[in-house]
């Protein structure tokens, strides 16, 4: 069985180390978890995907630690987990350890896991035109470990009615210690429409030069923005 019983880290896609790559057009349905994944990966295109998953940790499109120059527009579906993420999580220079008798059976970044030097970053990704429901986040951005995320576009995020969220947007870090104030920053967040989350645009991190523009909660019992 690949990944572990919990479905945690079964990857419908998943790319390592790749560049110049193009995933479109495609119905992802029945996911084991995550339906779309890559790490040190550069020069991506994901667009035109309608996504359906209904596991735990079900996310969409999923851009992990070292990811830079990409592109992902035009999602629509329903996730059980965040749609698309941007989550820097790696721990630099260490090769990741685990027990192969515990319930995760294997790292959720193959390439990333060898202990592979060099950049951990996630920069320069562009997300438009999501229209999803579903559970947790519409978009993140994540940063643990000394990692940055910078140089982001979010734009055109709207929700459909199904679900409840959290948040339509989120800019945090969490999953690990090591966060320095501003190693989110230069992200842009514009055209957000919030329906079923608590908030349209959260954040818990001492964040950088995030721009926030056209911002919109329809929820009666949620709020704009929090943490900013």
């Amino acid at each position: 069985m690949v990944g572990d019983f919990w479905g945690w880290r079964t990857h419908m896609i998943s790319f390592s180390r790749g560049e110049n790559i193009e995933i479109a057009g495609l119905s992802l349905a029945q996911t084991m978890g995550w339906s779309t994944c890559f790490d040190i990966c550069s020069e991506v295109y994901v667009h035109d995907l309608d996504i359906c998953s209904h596991v735990k940790n079900g996310d969409g499109v999923n851009f992990r630690s070292g990811c830079h120059h990409c592109r992902i527009e035009n999602i629509t579906g329903n996730t059980s987990d965040d749609t698309v993420a941007c989550t820097a999580l790696s721990v630099k220079g260490k090769k990741f350890r685990f027990n192969p008798l515990s319930k995760g059976l294997y790292p959720s970044e193959p390439y990333n896991c060898t202990g592979h030097g060099g950049s951990r970053d996630i920069h320069d990704i562009t997300i438009r035109n999501i229209a999803t429901g579903g559970k947790m986040h519409g978009v993140i951005c994540l940063a643990a470990r000394g990692n940055q995320v910078y140089n982001v576009t979010i734009e055109n995020i709207e929700e459909q009615h199904e679900g409840y969220r959290e948040s339509t947007v989120k800019i945090y870090t969490g999953y690990g210690d090591g966060y320095s104030a501003g190693d989110l920053h230069d992200i842009t967040v514009r055209n957000v429409t919030g329906r079923m989350s608590k908030y349209a645009v959260q954040t818990n991190a001492e964040i950088a030069n995030v721009n926030l523009e056209n911002i919109t909660q329809l929820n009666p019992e949620g709020e704009l923005t929090t943490g900013f």
